[in-house]
């Protein structure tokens, strides 16, 4: 099926806990992608272009950081 071969076709990348773990997009279901560790801090300037910060989520409870304001309301 096209789902299966698509879901097998991706991989993602992405550290837990300082270790590095890599797994296709189909076998990364159960993650919660707000609670690994980021990859890159997240970085912004009082006079940048960007719209970057912190908000609390109660479904996390506990802050999450965005970088525009795309992600913050996706």
């Amino acid at each position: 099926m096209f789902e299966e071969a698509a879901l097998a076709a991706f991989d993602l990348a992405f550290s837990v806990n300082g270790t590095r773990v890599r797994r296709s997009l189909g076998a990364s279901w159960d993650t919660p992608f707000e609670a690994v560790d980021p990859v890159r801090d997240f970085s912004w300037r009082k006079d940048g272009h960007g719209f970057a910060g912190w908000y609390y989520s109660s479904t996390m409870r506990d802050h999450v950081g965005y970088e525009s304001w795309l992600e913050r309301i996706g």
